[in-house]
């Protein structure tokens, strides 16, 4: 007897099945696909199965779904096992589901929800009926093409499916190779570990402690924050790059859900757990075991991709143990994470953007000040820019200095009568960081002399100019570096040149500050960069030449009170404003370099002036506290996100300098306290610090070699909600030419007919609603800067208005001609990305070069005071819904932040209640102040 599977599916029992014509289960199975239109094969504790007959559902199209661990035949013929078996050799799929259309094989979960998410699934749903309306004794409209209503489910609705998804910030979808080029390292070490523990040598004890630490980093956020996560990016990458222009190989990644790979990642923390308790207690075979059964694991995940520990999370699932809706965000998002991926990484040779100039309005000839900007910076060309020498930046030094430190942090170490480790590897480290100064260094300096023009706008710019001093403070660690072993002389040279530059750059870029009209959007960490500059100039010219004692007891004085005004004012703009990008975050980390480096030049000013020993007093104590105190701040930061990015970007480079200057700062400490316990702190800042600029060095690396450093920097800011609008407006057209197409074709599929009038009145809400913005306040605000450029612009907004209300005409005619409509809307689609594009070509340039921010955010505050709010409440879910990737939901969102952070809950409401389940998990887990009121997490504003 058959079931009815909710409101649009029916389950057919094993009799019925059995009962279909056939002598053999693969004849059963083709009679079935073509007595019902859509034919679903599955199991009924599969996330995928239960996925995309969730879909189905939630899309109202009527299927039969045959579950096969039901079938349990007397004779053992027909069962779950043979059953998809043969399944397996009448296709290439090895994996349920099996979905099938009309007797043709879709494929899987995945390939399901792309053909739902593209509408080719609903061409193919209206193609010839199958010969049956159903199974069994319930009649169902399994062959009907008749449009019915998706069913429309939000993700704060509180019958909406419960999502769960990775823990932590794991990714819920990784990359395959990558985890299998971790799983060779893990090998590898584990194979070592166990012949030591073997042989009972506890020398390599520590490594067992550092593989355990990597599990865990990797457990918390994936492979990208690890250090063996981070070789294998770089090796995946470098392989994206040789592979397909060296062996004319085809590269990329090869996508698997996240969820059970962290569960592995939990089980590889239990096993090195083990390995290190029984290496230090000196448990000699629990540990060879231990460490023999992990090298066992991870070959069979990298040499045989047999993942141990997702089979056993399959199981975990199976038995209810694990919730089956943790693939949930996984799936949804595949195709997503896919596009992502190939756009990040196509090639499309975008035109080179073109140079415009235009006059003032009615004034006869050019002037100094006309209207200067380039046309065709698109976000492609943005991506494939890659030029080493024209985008090599001053800022990229912070990653230069922060690797720079590391070697100095050794050299220290080596002095330090508690550690004294060897010269061989701070020596080793320093040609190491020399090699990665000269990647950033050599183009810089050919900068100099190609495009002065840019370096001048660099040092113009208020928020880069502070980087111009980092350059001067990598010269002041290698001047340390090249003391004692080295040259002292030139260690002399070194430090001059650069304690003199940072100086007397700190004078003029701090005297610019004061100087000059700023707004608070101008503030951030970054100022910092002069005071930390010249507290290293005090650290380590006493240590050059005592004589130079008294200009560093100078350089300390103008440092200290430039880092506490400065931290003051940076701390009070993040506690108070809303920082909306997350790169001008990144930059509290100086917040615990300026107190570090103030404790150990206190500590060497005092000793040389004295001719002492290097002793903290108590003010350097305090000020090392200062620097812990600040760092466990910026940890706290993180783990709420504030200091927390997805995808990583150089501005991170500006934890590099300050966890190695707070080990610096930690091992001096323990020089002067000498307990186990300041032993131990010391030791997990050198450890953190390590990892931080491995993990980060290794990430640019990566970066470069995708070609992804020396590219435009992508800016944006409260004015990019209407481009992203716009992007949203593109995908809706993109799908309503391929529908109205469609519809063209096979005039009576009404469901095509729908799925086009539902496409198209979205479209209409955020087009309408916008061209009204646009009309009565952006563009007349823009022209108010210069009169007249914006009626082109005008001009086209309202023609691509009249336009589209012909098309509304069309589409509510009875009976409307499709072939006339797909004409009519060809040429409409062309007029609005005509009209798009101008807007991008002229009008963001302007915005971008020549309004500042807080007439940006005022423009953004009349717009959202001018609308109605019901026009607000209609439009920006539709345009996050329909913003192709996550990176440009975000950024649409925090466009609104930017100008009004107070409304932060109020937007996170509109969102809510217009985006489907999986859209709002991921949003307000990135954007938590967005969270309204009666949700999970919610914050009193």
């Amino acid at each position: 007897m058959a079931t009815q599977n909710g409101s649009h599916g029916v389950d057919p029992d094993f009799d019925e099945f059995s009962k279909l014509p056939g002598d053999t289960i693969e004849a059963k199975i083709e009679s079935a696909v073509k007595k019902s239109k859509v034919v679903v094969f599955g199991r009924s504790t599969c996330p995928f199965c239960i996925e995309i007959t969730r879909t189905l559902v939630e899309q109202a199209v009527p299927f039969t779904y045959y579950r096969i661990d039901l079938f349990s035949g007397s004779d053992g013929t027909i069962s779950q096992a043979t059953t998809h078996e043969a399944l397996k050799n009448l296709t290439s799929q090895r994996t349920l589901p099996y979905v099938y259309v009309n007797g043709n094989l879709l494929g899987g979960c995945d390939a399901t929800k792309e053909l739902i998410s593209t509408g080719e699934f609903d061409k193919m749903l209206g193609a010839s009926p199958a010969t049956g309306n159903g199974t069994g004794d319930v009649d169902v409209e399994v062959g009907s093409t008749a449009a019915k209503t998706p069913m429309k489910i939000v993700g704060v609705d509180e019958d909406s499916t419960k999502i769960t998804g990775a823990l932590l910030e794991f990714p819920n979808t990784v990359d395959g190779r990558v985890i299998r080029l971790v799983g060779f390292q893990v090998c590898i070490i584990s194979t070592l570990l166990a012949i030591l523990a073997y042989k009972k040598d506890q020398s390599w004890h520590w490594v067992a402690v550092g593989l355990l630490t990597d599990f865990c980093l990797r457990f918390y956020a994936g492979a990208g924050i690890s250090p063996l996560g981070s070789i294998a990016m770089f090796t995946a990458a470098a392989w994206d790059l040789v592979g397909p222009r060296w062996f004319n190989r085809q590269t990329g990644p090869v996508w698997g859900a996240g969820p059970p790979k962290q569960f592995a990642v939990s089980v590889g923390i239990f096993f090195s757990a083990m390995i290190v308790i029984f290496q230090f207690t000196h448990v000699w075979p629990a540990a060879t075991v231990f460490a023999a059964g992990l090298a066992a694991a991870s070959f069979l995940e990298w040499a045989l991709n047999f993942c141990a520990g997702c089979w056993v999370f399959g199981y975990a699932i199976r038995f209810g143990i694990i919730p089956d809706s943790v693939y949930i965000v996984h799936i949804n998002t595949l195709p997503e994470t896919k596009l992502t991926w190939e756009d990040w990484t196509k090639t499309v040779n975008p035109p080179t953007p073109q140079k415009f100039r235009e006059n003032f309005r009615d004034y006869p000839k050019n002037t100094k000040i006309d209207l200067h900007y380039k046309t065709l910076k698109t976000t492609d060309w943005e991506r494939e820019d890659f030029d080493y020498i024209k985008h090599s930046k001053i800022a990229f030094f912070s990653s230069v200095i922060g690797v720079a430190a590391v070697p100095a942090l050794f050299k220290f170490m080596s002095m330090a009568p508690r550690f004294q480790t060897s010269d061989l590897i701070w020596q080793i480290l320093t040609l190491l960081s020399l090699v990665y100064t000269v990647i950033f260094t050599v183009p810089y300096i050919i900068k100099w002399i190609k495009y002065p023009q840019k370096i001048k706008s660099e040092w113009q710019h208020p928020m880069m100019n502070n980087a111009f001093t980092v350059p001067s403070m990598t010269l002041i660690v290698y001047a340390f570096l090249a003391t004692g072993n080295y040259s002292t002389p030139l260690a002399r040279v070194l430090f001059w040149i650069g304690s003199s530059t940072a100086f007397f750059l700190s004078i003029i870029i701090i005297g610019n500050i004061l100087s000059t009209i700023r707004h608070p959007g101008h503030l951030n960490g970054a100022w910092q960069m002069a005071p930390v500059g010249l507290y290293i100039a005090a650290v380590v010219g006493p240590i050059v030449d005592p004589r130079y004692t008294q200009v560093c007891f100078l350089f300390f004085g103008f440092a200290s009170i430039m880092y506490i005004t400065l931290f003051i004012m940076t701390f009070q703009n993040v506690a108070i404003n809303y920082l909306a990008d997350p790169r001008q975050r990144m930059f509290s980390a100086i917040w615990f370099a300026a107190p570090s480096v103030a404790s150990i030049a206190w500590t060497v000013l005092t000793a040389s002036a004295a001719g002492g020993m290097y002793v903290m007093d108590p003010i350097a104590q305090t000020l090392f506290y200062v620097g812990i105190s600040m760092g466990l701040l910026n940890i706290w930061m993180s783990w709420r996100r504030f200091l927390w990015a997805d995808k990583f970007f150089m501005q991170m480079h500006a934890f590099g300098f300050p966890t190695a200057a707070l080990a610096w700062a930690a091992v001096l400490y323990d020089g002067t306290v000498q307990t186990a316990l300041t032993k131990v702190l010391a030791v997990v800042c050198i450890c953190v610090a390590c990892v931080i600029s491995f993990v980060l060095t290794m990430r640019t690396l990566a970066g470069i070699a995708r070609l992804k450093v020396f590219i435009p920097e992508h800016k944006w800011g409260p004015m990019s909600h209407l481009p992203l609008f716009q992007e949203a407006a593109r995908t809706l057209l993109a799908r309503i030419g391929t529908t109205t197409e469609a519809l063209a074709e096979d005039p009576s599929n009404t469901r095509l007919l729908s799925s086009l009038k539902n496409s198209w009145t979205n479209f209409t809400t955020i087009n309408t609603f916008y061209s009204t913005i646009k009309r009565n306040i952006c563009l007349p605000q823009i022209g108010d800067f210069f009169p007249g450029h914006q009626a082109q612009a005008l001009a086209n907004n309202e023609t691509m208005i009249q336009e589209q209300m012909k098309i509304d005409a069309l589409l509510s005619s009875p009976a409307a001609d499709t072939v006339a409509l797909k004409t009519a809307m060809t040429d409409f689609i062309q007029l609005c990305r005509d009209t798009y594009d101008h807007v991008e070509d002229h009008i963001r340039p302007v915005v971008r070069r020549y309004i500042p921010g807080p007439v940006q955010k005022k423009i953004m505050v009349d717009c959202w005071d001018d609308a109605p709010k019901e026009g607000w409440w209609a439009t920006i879910p539709i345009v996050v819904q329909n913003l192709p990737m996550q990176a440009q939901r975000l950024t649409y969102i925090r466009a609104f932040l930017w100008a009004m952070p107070e409304r932060c809950q109020q937007i996170g409401t509109m969102v809510a209640l217009g985006v489907d389940s999986v859209t709002w998990y991921r949003l307000k887990h990135q954007l938590p102040e967005i969270i309204p009121r009666g949700e999970a997490g919610w914050k009193k504003f």
